[in-house]
C-alpha cells in the first residue's frame, strides 16, 4: 500500500489528563472507517454530505461496551488541514480513554501516523509550503510570545513572498540573458547588474536576521561569572526571585553550575550561576572552575561580577575588559563598601561605558538599573533591520547558497562579461530560493524536516 494515500490516525493532544483529548483521522477511508465503532443518531456514512465542521454527538463502542461519549467533526478534502477527508474525535482527555478509542480506530483499518505525517500530507497536497510547514513546528514549540509572532509571520507567508519576489526578478534577468545568447537581442548590462545587486542586498538583510531569529526559537543563554564571593549567587537568586543558589561567606561554595529558565523581554532565557574563577588545589573545585570557563566561552551573554571592595588583579581586569568588548555586562557589586584603589582606577577608566553597572545586593542599590541593562543586552540580540524571516539552519544554508550564486553571476558579468556563466549561476540561485519554500525537494530532506514534528501533527 502507498503510505502516502492510506488512512492514518493519532492522538493530537499531549498525553496526560485533561478535559478533552483529540484523535485525528485523515485519509480516503476516514468516514467509512469510523462507522465500525461509532454509535450515533446521525448516519455516519452520510458524513461527506454534512455541513463542514458540524459537531456530531456520538458514542465509541467496542464489542457492545461504551468506551466514551464524544463529539466528532468531519472536514472534506478541500476544507481540511491535510487536504484529505479528515475526522476529529473529541474525547475525554484521560490517557486510558484516548488509548482505548485509538485502538478502535486502528483495529478498524487506520494506520498509526508517523511523526509529522499530517503536516507532511498537507505539504504534499499543496495546503501549505515547506516554510509554512516548518513554521507550524516552530509554533508548537514556541515558548514565548515573540516566538509565537515569528512563527505566525512565516505561516502568513513572510519568507515565502520574499523568496517568490526575488525569484521573479532573477527569472526576468535570466530570460534576458537567454534572449541575448540565442537571438542576439541586446539587453542592458547596467540594469542587470543593478537588479542583481538589489537582490543580493535583500538576501544579505535576510541572512542578518537569521542570527536574531535563533534567539526567538532557541532562547538566549546568560552565564553569571566572576571570582568567588563577588556576589554571583546572590544576583542569580535575586533575578529568579528564589533562593536557588547557596550563598555563604566561604569562597568556593558553588561547586557546579545551576540554571533556571525565565522570560526576559519576550525572550526565553537560560540563566546559569557558575563556580567562582580562581586558582585552587582542590580537585573537585578545579573541575567546577573548568566547567565554568567552558560555559563562559559558550554563552550568548556573560554577566561578569566583581567585588569592588577587593583589589583587582590582572586576570580579572582582562576578563572584565573582554566581557565589555563582547557586549556582555560587567557588574561591580558591594558598592556599600569602600572601593579598592585598583578598582577605583579601573572604574574611572570605564565609567562612561554603558555595559558597566554598579550595585549592592546587600542594600538593594542599583538592582533595577542592572535588570534593565540585562534586558537591554538580551533585547539587542534580537534587534534587526526587519522582522526575522529565517528560522532554521536549512533556510540559512540555502540562502547562503543563493547569495554565493548571485555573487558569482555578478562577477561573471562585471569582470568577464560571460552571460552563459552568469545565467548558470543565477539558475543555481533561483533553485536555492525554490528549495527554501519546497518547490524543489527530495525525500531525504523531507524525512529530516518532518521527523522533528510530534506524532499527531
Amino acid at each position: 500500500m502507498d503510505k502516502r494515500s492510506d488512512t492514518i490516525a493519532a492522538i493530537s493532544t499531549p498525553q496526560g489528563r485533561s478535559g478533552i483529548g483529540i484523535i485525528r483521522i485523515s485519509g480516503p477511508d476516514a468516514p467509512e472507517l469510523i462507522n465500525t465503532f461509532i454509535k450515533s443518531k446521525f448516519n455516519i456514512l452520510s458524513l461527506p454530505s454534512v455541513q463542514t465542521r458540524k459537531l456530531i454527538h456520538a458514542q465509541v463502542v467496542d464489542h457492545g461496551q461504551v468506551l466514551d461519549e464524544i463529539l466528532l467533526a468531519y472536514m472534506p478534502p478541500n476544507k481540511s488541514f491535510t487536504g484529505e477527508s479528515t475526522v476529529e474525535l473529541n474525547c475525554h482527555g484521560g490517557r486510558a480513554v484516548l488509548a482505548a478509542v485509538l485502538e478502535c480506530v486502528l483495529k478498524s483499518g487506520a494506520r498509526l501516523a508517523e511523526t509529522g505525517e499530517f503536516t507532511r500530507r498537507a505539504f504534499r497536497n499543496n495546503r501549505l509550503n515547506l516554510v509554512q510547514a516548518e513554521a507550524i513546528n516552530d509554533l508548537i514549540h514556541a515558548r514565548t510570545k515573540k516566538a509565537v509572532k515569528a512563527a505566525w509571520r512565516q505561516l502568513e507567508g513572510g519568507l515565502t513572498s520574499r523568496c517568490t519576489e526575488l525569484r521573479t526578478v532573477l527569472f526576468d534577468v535570466v530570460s534576458e540573458f537567454q534572449a541575448e545568447i540565442d537571438f542576439e537581442v541586446e539587453g542592458s548590462k547596467e540594469r542587470w547588474i543593478e537588479q542583481m545587486k538589489k537582490a543580493g542586498a535583500q538576501i544579505q538583510t535576510m541572512l542578518k536576521s537569521a542570527e536574531k531569529s535563533r534567539y526567538l526559537t532557541q532562547g538566549c543563554w546568560v552565564v553569571i561569572s566572576g571570582p568567588p564571593n563577588a556576589g554571583k549567587s546572590s544576583i542569580f537568586n535575586d533575578i529568579i526571585n528564589i533562593e536557588r543558589s547557596i550563598v555563604c561567606d566561604s569562597p568556593g561554595t558553588t561547586r557546579d553550575h545551576i540554571s533556571e529558565i525565565l522570560e526576559i523581554d519576550g525572550i526565553e532565557v537560560r540563566l546559569t550561576d557558575t563556580a567562582g574563577l580562581r586558582e585552587t588545589d582542590d580537585k573537585i573545585e578545579s573541575i567546577s572552575i573548568e566547567r565554568s570557563r567552558q560555559q563562559v566561552n559558550s554563552a550568548d551573554i556573560v554577566v561578569y561580577v566583581l567585588d569592588q571592595s577587593t583589589a583587582l588583579n590582572d586576570h580579572e581586569r582582562k576578563e572584565a575588559e573582554r566581557v565589555i568588548a563582547e557586549n556582555g555586562l560587567l557588574v561591580l557589586n558591594k558598592c556599600d563598601l569602600e572601593i579598592s584603589p585598583t578598582m577605583k582606577a579601573f572604574v574611572a577608566k570605564c565609567q562612561n561605558n554603558n555595559n558597566v553597572v554598579i550595585i549592592s545586593i546587600l542594600s538593594n542599590y542599583g538592582i533595577d538599573a542592572f535588570l534593565d541593562k540585562l534586558a537591554e543586552c538580551i533585547s539587542n540580540k534580537t534587534k534587526s533591520e526587519e522582522d526575522p524571516l529565517i528560522t532554521n539552519i536549512r533556510q540559512t544554508r540555502l540562502l547562503e547558497s543563493a547569495k554565493e550564486g548571485l555573487l558569482n553571476a555578478l562577477n561573471a558579468i562585471e569582470k568577464d562579461n560571460k552571460l552563459d556563466v552568469a545565467m548558470y549561476e543565477l539558475q543555481k540561485t533561483i533553485e536555492s530560493m525554490s528549495e527554501i519554500i519546497g518547490e524543489i525537494s527530495n525525500e531525504e530532506i523531507l524525512d529530516s524536516i518532518f521527523s522533528k514534528f510530534c506524532i499527531g501533527k
